[in-house]
């Protein structure tokens, strides 16, 4: 195998924890946006801000086109658990534009204008379009 040095095993569990923290994050604000207190919804929005600084700061240190889809992918995906539809449209919209054949985009950015509040027909054919891309394989 391949030796590494000390910096790039920390800087692997580095990034191996914030994975897990985000991923964490995304779960308990999924589960509290969804709960009858408003005290969960607003611990949710807190998770939600701090997941969004800690991947707009990742977003910055992305060095690879992928790296920086995928950076874009999870925002979305971050902004769609929250409810933050618009948001979740802008990154995954922006991931596309670097990464147009991500099926796993697509469909995200399928689900997220079908959550729109105000759906127009555009909208459903948007979605459809989206859902069919993800479904390419």
């Amino acid at each position: 195998g391949i030796l590494q040095t000390s910096k790039e095993v920390e800087d692997i569990s580095w990034y191996s924890n914030q994975e897990s923290h985000i991923q964490n994050i995304l779960t308990s604000a999924r589960i509290s946006m969804h709960s009858p207190y408003g005290l969960h919804h607003s611990q949710a929005r807190e998770w939600y801000r701090q997941a969004k600084a800690i991947l707009l700061d990742k977003q910055k240190t992305a060095t690879t086109d992928q790296g920086k889809a995928n950076v874009l992918n999870q925002l979305g995906c971050l902004a769609l658990a929250i409810e933050e539809i618009d948001d979740a449209q802008k990154y995954l919209t922006a991931a596309l534009a670097i990464d147009p054949d991500s099926e796993k985009t697509h469909a995200q950015l399928g689900v997220a204008y079908t959550k729109k509040s105000q759906i127009s027909d555009e909208d459903y054919i948007a979605a459809a379009e989206h859902f069919q891309q993800s479904l390419r394989k």
